[in-house]
Formats: C-alpha cells, sequence, structure tokens
C-alpha cells in the first residue's frame, strides 16, 4: 500500500530527475555569483593610493582643458575669417580660413573627391562632422552657382548620328565588289 504511494510512472521520474537537475544548477551558479560579486572592504593602505590616483586622474584632465583648442576645433589664436565661396571649388586653406576644423575639411575634400557635388547649402550642413552651428554661421556665406540643365541637350545636338539608308527593295548587289563604305 506504501508503495503505490511513491510510485512514479517513467515520464513523472523524468520530470523530477530533470527539476532536480535545475535545481543544482541554479545552487552552483548562485555560489559562484556571490563568491565572484561580494563586496569588498577597501583597506586603509588602498585607499591611500587610490586617492592619489584620483587626484593625477583629476590633474590630467585640468591640463587637457587647459590648452588652446575651442570647442569648435579652432585655435584660439587662429583669426576666422568668414567670406563667400564655393564648397565645391574651395581648396583646404580656404576652408581652415573660415574656421573649419581640419577633419571636417578632410571630410569635405574626400567628399568632393568621390564625385560628390554640393548642389544646395543644406547639402553642405550634410557633412560628417560639421556642426550646426558652424553651419548656421557659414551659411549666408555659400554661393553654389547654379547648374546648367541643358549640357546635355548641347552635347547630343553636336554629335549626330548619321542613318545608312537602305537599298530600295530589288537592289541588286555584288557581294564580291561590295565595300563597307559604299552608300
Amino acid at each position: 500500500m506504501w508503495k503505490d504511494f511513491f510510485y512514479y510512472s517513467r515520464s513523472e521520474r523524468r520530470v523530477i530527475l530533470l527539476l532536480l537537475g535545475l535545481l543544482i544548477i541554479l545552487g552552483i551558479s548562485w555560489l559562484v555569483c556571490w563568491r565572484l560579486y561580494r563586496t569588498e572592504y577597501v583597506r586603509q593602505e588602498d585607499s591611500a593610493e587610490i586617492d592619489s590616483f584620483l587626484a593625477s586622474v583629476k590633474q590630467r584632465e585640468t591640463a587637457y582643458a587647459k590648452r588652446n583648442y575651442t570647442a569648435s576645433g579652432v585655435r584660439k589664436g587662429q583669426e576666422v575669417v568668414l567670406f563667400d565661396f564655393n564648397p565645391n571649388t574651395a581648396d583646404s586653406v580656404q576652408l581652415k580660413k573660415l574656421g573649419l576644423p581640419s577633419f571636417v575639411v578632410r571630410n569635405i575634400l574626400r567628399y568632393r573627391e568621390k564625385g560628390g557635388t554640393f548642389r544646395t547649402p543644406e547639402a553642405f550642413a550634410r557633412i560628417y562632422g560639421l556642426k550646426e552651428e558652424q553651419y548656421l554661421l557659414l551659411k549666408p556665406y555659400i554661393q553654389i552657382p547654379p547648374r546648367e540643365e541643358n549640357k546635355q541637350d548641347s552635347v547630343c545636338e553636336q554629335v549626330k548620328i548619321q542613318r545608312i539608308e537602305k537599298y530600295p527593295k530589288g537592289t541588286l548587289v555584288a557581294l564580291n565588289e561590295a565595300d563597307t563604305a559604299q552608300p
């Protein structure tokens, strides 16, 4: 009678073994996490070393902030001159005089090398690294000449394809004496 109470079918035994296995895995992972992530207390000797490290980091940050660079990437001593320019033809010296950082100038020149052109001033604003305030400052000075829309038409008009007229039906041609240049 008591055997009937503790008897489990084959599928029930499999489920029990699976649950026991999961319980053991969870217990082991909890022990590992507890050992790895338990809080450690800092000793007095170590705290002095940590304080000196933090002081040196703070000193480097202040030294870096004292450099002669402004937020836009232009040196403080460099004079910014605003003038009308065409971003499709301006060279690197002109772009640097406008106050653009060197990496933005490089991006503009690479864009043009790959065949890109600026058709509108808004297209100039999409250059990678160009900040919005820099674009708004330069926007009134961007001069892009209008494109020639009829440029392709004039080329097509200059080159006219000569059509070769067919011989009328019934014309006999001597194949041994025929020439390709003959009309």
